[in-house]
């Protein structure tokens, strides 16, 4: 599990349209598109993972957390987002950084209604937010999967 401290200079809030497409291009040659979405299988051992992130969790709540995590696929999946995190850091991920909600999965998003009375869909819970990849949205996805089962 990575805690990084927030650094903004690795997000670039506003750039003229020119300027980014012309930095769009030059990243697509380090990074096709075609490597982005191919997954590469690496050597892991998720239970040395998960033990290193039960050290920095509250002794008493362990119980409680692994209970719920044993419920279903999609609760252990939500409760073990540092195996996607470190698999995706292993993986060919795009230069291009933007704030992402680290905890990106289904039961995070939600209906809201606007000012102007229109029904919205957005995501509902932000407290694992950071500075990532692009491809740290990649979670919602197998969440929805998870969910159909």
């Amino acid at each position: 599990m990575s805690v990084r401290p927030y650094s903004f200079s690795q997000v670039q809030v506003s750039q003229p349209l020119d300027q980014q497409e012309k930095l769009g291009k030059t990243i697509r040659k380090t990074a096709p598109f075609e490597t982005l979405g191919t997954f590469k299988p690496i050597k892991r051992s998720a239970n040395k993972l998960m033990d290193q992130v039960r050290q920095i969790l509250i002794p008493e709540l362990l119980p409680e957390r692994t209970q719920r995590m044993s419920e279903s696929l999609f609760t252990f999946f939500r409760g073990t987002a540092e195996l996607m995190e470190f698999d995706l850091a292993h993986q060919t991920n795009s230069p291009i950084h933007a704030i992402t909600c680290g905890d990106a999965h289904v039961g995070n998003f939600g209906l809201f209604a606007s000012p102007e009375r229109h029904l919205l869909f957005d995501l509902n819970d932000f407290d694992e937010a950071g500075i990532n990849h692009l491809n740290g949205t990649s979670s919602v996805w197998p969440s929805v999967s998870c969910c159909c089962r």
